[in-house]
């Protein structure tokens, strides 16, 4: 042959060229089989990609919303607190509000410090310490600023709020020189109504089979003599209730010289055996006490 070349290698040449192609057109299919797949995998993950991201942001929005209510119904029962409290506050004064209306505002501050601002936290949970701030506040409020010797609503307020908020007892248990200062309080507010009174405490009774304080005929009849009474009684009461959170037997020494001090005060300030065995169970020994008529 002219190009030097056997027959022979020509037809291997031949035979290689075949090959290669083949193997060139098997490759080309395979590659087109795939572009396909490969086009729709793609097209699935972008799509599953963008769901995701969809999710994401919609859940942030979700988180965002709901943090932002937690923090708007937060910031609104604080609001609530303060304006209560500061309702209560004011009513160290005669025109301060009525005894039910300081009742109504401690318990709805008690209702909102236990409101939940999300489905697991209240307002309680969320300032633990909150909640001690309003009963120091309210302790302070008693201790310092009512006058119980002048002013009867202040002695039914005081009395509200040691029955209606339920961490003032407790909290004065802790504070032993704040209880004694408040039972001093009430003694004296006693002896002022006794002074006030020349005869009224003295001349009570405690009807022997109903067990019933009564109050002298000559007093009965006055036009104030409900009035009256109902001081006095909110006066007995209110020590009554601060008395008892000196604590029961056994008392440690030094408690039952001090809870007997105090219930000596108290039977000098009413200076009548009977109503105090009717309204603290004992009459001491030691007092000095002279009824005056």
């Amino acid at each position: 042959m002219s190009d030097g070349l056997t027959a022979e290698a020509h037809h291997m040449l031949a035979a290689k060229q075949k090959q290669k192609l083949d193997l060139e057109i098997e490759d080309l299919s395979k590659r087109n089989r795939w572009t396909p797949i490969v086009a729709t995998l793609l097209g699935v993950a972008g799509f599953f990609f963008t769901v995701i991201q969809f999710q994401c942001q919609r859940s942030y929005e979700q988180q965002k919303d709901q943090v932002g209510k937690e923090v708007e119904q937060l910031a609104r029962f604080q609001n609530q607190i303060r304006a209560d409290i500061d309702e209560v506050l004011r009513s160290a004064h005669d025109q301060g509000p009525t005894t039910a209306r300081v009742l109504f505002l401690l318990e709805d501050m008690q209702t909102v410090m236990n409101s939940r601002y999300n489905e697991a936290d209240s307002l309680a949970t969320k300032f633990p310490d909150y909640q001690k701030s309003l009963t120091q506040s309210l302790a302070t409020l008693v201790r310092d600023d009512y006058d119980l010797s002048r002013n009867p609503q202040d002695v039914s307020r005081a009395n509200a709020i040691l029955e209606h908020w339920h961490d003032y007892p407790q909290y004065l248990q802790s504070d032993a020189r704040a209880l004694d200062y408040i039972l001093y309080k009430y003694t004296q507010a006693l002896q002022n109504f006794r002074d006030q009174n020349i005869g009224y405490v003295e001349c009570l009774r405690v009807e022997p089979e109903t067990k019933q304080v009564e109050v002298c005929r000559k007093y009965e009849t006055q036009k104030n003599d409900q009035a009256l009474y109902d001081y006095f009684a909110d006066l007995v009461a209110g020590f009554q209730q601060h008395i008892d959170l000196v604590g029961t037997n056994p008392l440690t020494e030094a408690d039952r010289k001090r809870k007997e001090k105090i219930l000596l005060d108290f039977q000098e300030a009413v200076c009548n055996r009977a109503i105090s065995e009717h309204f603290i169970g004992t009459y001491l020994s030691g007092g000095t006490c002279t009824p005056r008529h």
